[in-house]
């Protein structure tokens, strides 16, 4: 149960950009005004009165939606040096494979071929910290592969890992078949707004 919150919508999609005043009561948010990258409103967190509050405008914008591409081979180490175990390696979309700088994130087969020892395949958006999760485990001597969604990062890229508990290299091709672009996601976080 929510009281008055701020929401956005555009007649196909509704949702709430933020509960300020978590429960029932209400946080009456008025006064919208965009300024720079923000969007600045009055609202009360039904504890300290109005104060003024920010959303990034971005949490504006809608649902991300989704576009494919035909299948088309983004990176592939077979012609170069595999990936040695435990080293990070950046991949570029932006501008690859019909992917546009508004993408979010891509639908991507990722196969390993060849591998010299047991181990597991990460993708995830380039410069963030490594994830605990896996895409893809294999054997050693394996060709397998896995589809899988891998958000971008702000400049349009991702990193791969493999990872393994001993030393070794595997190859890896990553073939994308579509992207996501629009809003950041289903919420965004409003902050109160210092003076």
């Amino acid at each position: 149960v929510h009281g008055v919150e701020p929401w956005a919508g555009d007649g196909t999609w509704t949702r709430r950009l933020a509960d300020i005043a978590p429960g029932a009561l209400p946080s009456s948010p008025a006064g919208f005004f965009p300024l720079g990258p923000l969007v600045y409103f009055a609202a009360t967190d039904a504890v300290t009165g109005f104060e003024l509050w920010a959303l990034p405008k971005t949490a504006l914008a809608g649902p991300l939606d989704f576009y494919t591409v035909p299948p088309c081979r983004l990176a592939d180490t077979r012609p170069a040096t595999a990936l040695p175990h435990g080293v990070r390696r950046t991949v570029s979309a932006t501008g690859t494979c019909g992917i546009p700088p508004e993408a979010r994130a891509l639908v991507v087969n990722l196969t390993v071929v060849a591998p010299t020892g047991p181990g597991d395949l990460v993708a995830w958006p380039a410069g963030s910290p490594l994830p605990e999760t896996t895409n893809l485990t294999f054997p050693a001597g394996a060709l397998r592969s896995a589809y899988g969604l891998v958000e971008l990062s702000e400049d349009g890229a991702i990193d791969l890992q493999s990872r393994s508990t001993t030393a070794g290299q595997v190859h890896v091709v990553v073939d994308v078949t579509g992207y996501y672009r629009g809003g950041t996601g289903p919420t965004a976080a409003a902050r109160r707004s210092s003076p």
